[in-house]
């Protein structure tokens, strides 16, 4: 902080990471200019793939020549881009070192079978004299009723459009979009994984001259997810400017104590109202902080999910033994477990003040908002109100709260939007209602208790 002239913390993180990138760039260009100096270290390394198992049996050499070559192949062609005029001679001192591989007259460390030298080998004299290379084919799964991820001569838009018509099924409406929207946007010149990692490392450069690296890796991360589904060995692309990113906070891991939810909720029940008059509504959004924060609190929702739900999110519905009862039904969520019916009353009981809650969404329907900004507003006031503390700290509460009062596994991870592995994900309609409310209930009770022994349990 002190070297970078600033006292905010988080602007001397942005500016190291600027200065990391930078130092790291000049750092790898000095490598480069040794490259050939020191061929005997780096050239076994410079195409990915050729192992040194010697054990490999012939049909496992056989099976990786194709990768080889083209593997080979696009190292001359970086090499052209980096270096216009002298590639050519680089080029043939790689071809100088590979034929002596052939012959077994390299360092044994650098040592590689004399066939996968000769691939190499054809991959260079491939590129040079700019013919076709052979297609690659990537398997998914196994047996015989293995196919192709990608058949030779496959176009990118049609790679595309099978991995988001899978994709689609996999996650909520909003990831879908972002990836549906940012895919066309990867130029590659191949199907292959390394030309389709290329373009999204080449993507991800150019995106970063425009926007945050926050944003970037979410987008990438939404992209090499969807890839995944007919690409399954597709490698996620690193890039200097996106390492760190989106980790969370050791803070925001942390679960907030229960005493501090408590004075959180009371705090904003007893603040005055607003002067401030907008639409007919007195203090616009924050009118309704109470409330959303005892249903987040109550709930172990995600703030987005409350923030961006309409006043149809309150439902009634029957559930198997045919008990009606109200439920809480988030359907735009992070993912398809995100996407569930949280109950909230049968009737005779309710955990949450249901007519405050209604028009709290009411609200939230008729003055429509960035998502975004109505989650960074509310975050803002609550970590006012409560020295520091966030709104996802909350969610951990109910979850170790949830685990203290030994609240059924599925139960539990089904009420807070996780995923439920196995055969569990698939049968049942969800969460019942009278073992909802009972657990939630268990929450509630801890959350809101007076007595010195619940707060010490706590």
């Amino acid at each position: 902080m002190q070297s970078l002239r600033t006292a905010v913390k988080r602007d001397a993180e942005r500016l190291s990471r600027s200065v990391s990138v930078q130092f790291d760039s000049i750092c790898h260009e000095a490598r480069l200019k040794r490259d050939l100096a020191v061929a005997e270290a780096t050239l076994p390394q410079a195409v990915e793939g050729a192992g040194a198992d010697s054990s490999a049996s012939a049909d496992e050499l056989l099976a990786r020549i194709p990768a080889l070559m083209r593997q080979a192949a696009s190292r001359v062609i970086e090499e052209q881009q980096r270096n216009p005029r002298d590639w050519l001679n680089v080029v043939k001192g790689w071809q100088s070192f590979y034929e002596a591989m052939k012959v077994g007259q390299v360092p044994p460390v650098a040592q590689r079978p004399a066939i996968e030298a000769q691939a190499v080998l054809n991959g260079i004299e491939l590129a040079i004299q700019g013919k076709p290379l052979p297609a690659e084919t990537v398997a998914v799964g196994g047996g015989e009723e293995a196919h192709p991820a990608t058949v030779a001569g496959e176009s990118w838009a049609s790679v595309c459009r099978r991995a988001l018509a899978k994709y689609r099924d996999r996650v909520g409406d909003s990831r879908y979009q972002m990836a549906q929207r940012r895919l066309p946007e990867i130029k590659v010149t191949t199907v292959t994984l390394a030309h389709v990692e290329a373009g999204l490392l080449e993507w991800s450069r150019e995106r970063l001259r425009n926007v945050t690296p926050r944003t970037v890796k979410t987008q990438l991360d939404g992209m090499v997810s969807a890839l995944r589904c007919v690409l399954p060995k597709l490698p996620m692309p690193r890039l200097k400017e996106l390492q760190g990113v989106m980790q969370p906070r050791v803070d925001d891991r942390e679960p907030m104590p229960v005493q501090a939810i408590r004075e959180a909720i009371e705090g904003f029940k007893q603040r005055p109202a607003s002067v401030k008059v907008r639409k007919g509504y007195g203090g616009g959004a924050s009118q309704f902080d109470a409330i959303a924060v005892e249903t987040l609190a109550v709930l172990g929702m995600r703030p987005r999910e409350l923030m961006q739900a309409k006043s149809d999110a309150i439902c009634e519905k029957t559930d198997v033994f045919g008990v009606k009862g109200w439920y809480f039904r988030v359907v735009s969520g992070k993912n398809k477990a995100a996407e569930r019916d949280i109950p909230i009353s049968d009737g005779a009981r309710a955990v949450l003040d249901i007519d405050k809650l209604r028009a709290m969404l009411a609200w939230q329907e008729n003055n429509p908002r960035s998502l975004h900004g109505a989650v960074s507003s509310m975050s803002t006031r609550f970590s006012k109100m409560t020295n520091g503390y966030t709104l996802y700290q909350m969610r951990h509460s109910w979850k170790d709260i949830a685990v203290r009062r030994g609240i059924d596994f599925e139960i539990r991870e089904r009420l807070i939007g996780h995923r439920v592995r196995g055969v569990a994900a698939v049968y049942g309609s969800g969460v019942p209602l009278g073992l909802g409310l009972d657990a939630i209930e268990a929450v509630r009770s801890v959350l809101f208790a007076a007595t010195k022994e619940t707060d010490a349990e706590s």
